[in-house]
């Protein structure tokens, strides 16, 4: 664990000095699939998990952490979305037709 850990400190060191430089994403066959997508995937997975392991510390049923997940997805997404615009909205107010391209910022 701890070689783990000096080797992703060193790779993010490179990365974060400028040193070595990433694409923002990869292709498996036709698919295109970006950085940042997995990173967003682990993280509603690991917050899943954190959830399921902490709800019996607080009385929750399981159950309710998998009804509830998809609708706090769409509800972080939709929150992110909104604060992008509101934080850009002098383009978006001379663009408003992009306010919902989610796929552009």
């Amino acid at each position: 664990m701890i070689v783990i850990a000096i080797l992703l400190i060193v790779f993010l060191y490179f990365v974060f000095s400028g040193k070595l430089v990433l694409s923002q994403s990869f292709s498996l066959g036709p698919l295109s699939i970006r950085y940042y997508g997995l990173i967003m995937a682990a993280a509603v997975v690991s917050a899943r998990f954190v959830a399921e392991y902490r709800s019996s510390l607080y009385g929750f049923a399981r159950g309710l952490i998998d009804d509830m997940l998809p609708w706090l997805v769409v509800g972080g997404l939709a929150g992110a979305r909104a604060y992008h615009v509101l934080s850009e909205f002098a383009f978006y107010r001379a663009n408003p037709s992009d306010m919902l391209k989610f796929w552009n910022g």
